[in-house]
């Protein structure tokens, strides 16, 4: 893990954002660390997290898979190291594992597992495991849900069961966790940045027709979130 100075007079704002060496927690890492954050960059693989710190100037990164408890283990005690003594104002599980299996019944136990795990289970146990740190700086949870989670896609029907999954905790844990003093909220963006799989032809398609989100709205709704402490229990919808 790489680490900068902390030591300033403003204390700045702290957060973690999963998957943002690459895609959209990239480019949700990118802006809060525009606006001032301190933010510790994670990814799958250590030496991808550590190059995306250097190039977006983060305060630290975190290598871990989270598909694995073990790895949600290790992130959590990477994020307790890198804001010890001043919390953790927010936490953007941003990380997703979009299975690539075309229709209904494909992929089997390990795609269901993949799924679920990343989408679902990381999340949730992130933020149980990392809620004094949140309460300590009365912070927050964002969680980056799908359009899936609410069209019930009969192709990644995986993809979109886990989204509908991470929406249901983000309910139950705005109300579990509100005697802490944290927040958790959800955002619903449509698609921003097409899967890797996808051609030329049809990302073209798909942007004429209007179907393209915008990473600029995404993240303008997280800042909208965060700021805004009032706020909890929101399925935010893009």
């Amino acid at each position: 893990m790489t680490e900068r100075d902390s030591d300033t007079i403003d204390r700045p704002r702290t957060a973690l954002v999963t998957g943002s060496a690459r895609r959209v927690g990239r480019a949700i890492a990118a802006a809060l660390i525009a606006d001032g954050w301190h933010v510790l960059v994670h990814a799958r693989d250590a030496g991808a997290a550590e190059r995306a710190a250097l190039e977006l100037g983060a305060f630290a990164s975190a290598g871990a898979d989270l598909a694995d408890v073990a790895g949600v283990t290790h992130l959590t005690e990477a994020a307790r190291a890198a804001f010890a003594g001043r919390g953790l104002d927010l936490l953007v599980n941003s990380a997703s594992s979009f299975e690539q299996h075309a229709e209904w019944g494909d992929g089997g136990a390990d795609g269901w597992a993949r799924a679920f795990d990343v989408n679902a289970r990381a999340p949730y146990l992130l933020t149980a495991a990392l809620t004094d740190l949140l309460g300590a700086a009365l912070g927050c949870v964002v969680n980056v849900s799908d359009r899936a989670a609410h069209e019930h896609w009969t192709s990644h029907p995986l993809h979109a069961a886990s989204k509908a999954a991470l929406e249901s905790l983000t309910i139950s844990g705005a109300k579990a966790l509100a005697r802490a003093g944290v927040r958790v909220n959800a955002v619903v963006p449509g698609n921003i940045l097409p899967p890797e799989s996808w051609s030329r032809e049809r990302i073209e398609r798909v942007a004429a027709a209007g179907e393209l989100s915008s990473l600029a709205a995404l993240v303008d709704a997280i800042r909208e979130l965060v700021a805004d402490a009032s706020r909890t229990g929101e399925i935010v919808h893009l």
